[in-house]
């Protein structure tokens, strides 16, 4: 990985960091110091994936045991939540947002997911000329056009699940929600047929799982 790779990993972690509480200058000398821990492991071992998560009690064998067979090792912190890495509270005036949304067909209620740099009513605007003018240049358009379903009002079918800004950061947080109702069954065929979607991935599902997980008070 170049200089330049490194710095924008290095802000996408921050970013993270600062969004739950953490101190941006703790969290960059851990990076480094992580850093120059794999120029010094063998060539062999530096595939392993290092990921840091609360320590939540009950919560660390079973996250060690699901990442047993898997190239990713995980270290343990204390306070705050990783579900806020990726779940935020909605605004009332959501739609006015950009971000990471999800638009549901009211007869099968399927789902799309998508992100946007603009305000959502714009993109719910967008796929719904798509769908009136018979064009399918969207998954979520071709949905309705081919199966002949129906679709309904802003208010009905579109919800922002989490404000972003356009960037490296949203595209990942569209992937982990496209792989996330992927697993649970709900995405549209059309958009499973659009993306190339990794059955299996272990970072996504380690977050899911800590999401669904309760926590447990000592």
């Amino acid at each position: 990985m170049d200089n330049a790779a490194k710095n924008k990993e290095l802000n996408i972690i921050i970013n993270i960091a600062e969004n739950n509480g953490y101190n941006k200058e703790l969290i960059t000398r851990m990076y480094h110091k992580l850093q120059q821990q794999k120029t010094n492991v063998p060539i062999e071992r530096r595939e392993q994936k290092w990921v840091s998560y609360t320590y939540n009690g009950s919560y660390t064998r079973k996250i060690t045991k699901l990442l047993k067979n898997t190239n990713v090792r995980i270290a343990f912190k204390v306070d705050h939540t990783l579900g806020k890495i990726l779940n935020h509270k909605q605004s009332i005036n959501s739609y006015e947002q950009s971000g990471i949304y999800k638009l549901t067909c009211q007869e099968c209620q399927q789902v799309y997911i998508g992100q946007t740099g603009r305000k959502l009513v714009t993109r719910y605007n967008e796929h719904i000329r798509s769908i009136r003018f018979n064009k399918n240049d969207s998954a979520y358009a071709q949905h309705i056009l081919n199966r002949q379903h129906q679709y309904g009002p802003i208010s009905q079918i579109m919800e922002l699940i989490e404000v972003a800004k356009k960037g490296k950061l949203m595209n990942i947080k569209e992937e982990y929600q496209i792989y996330r109702h992927y697993k649970d069954n709900k995405l549209i065929d059309e958009q499973k047929q659009a993306k190339e979607i990794n059955n299996q991935n272990s970072m996504f599902d380690l977050i899911t799982t800590c999401i669904n997980t309760p926590p447990t008070t000592s």
